[in-house]
């Protein structure tokens, strides 16, 4: 989601009706690393090159709606909205979205098995550590039978490790920092990361 805080997007919108004007300064937007800052940098380039823009790229313990809220940044492009409306929550406060985006797929990384049917009793799984897309992992195991969720999550609600009902091989979750997943893929049968 490309999210503001609110005095932010009163800006954005002005400079949208200033249909060239020069700013002041540039519209800083925190992105993470990969994809989002490549995509911001791209359209910037060769679509937008007029367009007065700081990029800020992020990762690891960052949090980039913090950022907004305490003025270093005007808008961010990295979250979906179970993610953002978390942060919300987190922060006490309620950012404008002024569009949506893309949501990168997971993917199950391994360099110890060939096939999810080669998963061993006792594996460890590396998931992302943050709300969202460990929910959104514990589903793919869900769905590639390795685990079964409790029933009954309502629409919305997020799964955590805690709302395992049957996990027959007995997998061990271990929870890293996103950045940390593709060096993580050594140490564990399978990594869950996005693609």
């Amino acid at each position: 989601m490309l999210a503001f805080a609110r005095r932010t997007l009163l800006a954005a919108a002005a400079l949208s009706l200033l249909s060239g004007a020069a700013l002041s300064a540039p519209l800083r937007i925190v992105a993470s690393s990969v994809p989002h800052a490549e995509i911001l940098r791209f359209v910037k380039e060769k679509l937008a090159p007029d367009l007065d823009v700081a990029i800020i790229e992020i990762s690891g313990d960052i949090r980039p709606n913090s950022l907004i809220l305490h003025g270093d940044a005007d808008a961010n492009f990295f979250q979906h909205a179970p993610y953002l409306r978390t942060e919300e929550a987190q922060l006490g406060t309620t950012f404008a979205v002024t569009a949506a985006t893309h949501i990168e797929p997971l993917g199950i990384y391994s360099r110890k098995v060939k096939s999810l049917a080669d998963v061993p009793a006792g594996a460890t799984v590396a998931l992302p550590n943050n709300v969202t897309n460990l929910s959104r992992a514990l589903n793919l195991l869900q769905a590639s039978g390795l685990i079964t969720l409790k029933a009954g999550l309502k629409g919305g609600q997020l799964a955590t490790p805690s709302d395992i009902a049957d996990n027959p091989k007995r997998i061990a979750l271990v929870q890293v920092a996103p950045a940390q997943l593709p060096r993580s893929i050594d140490d564990v049968t399978l990594a869950i990361q996005a693609v």
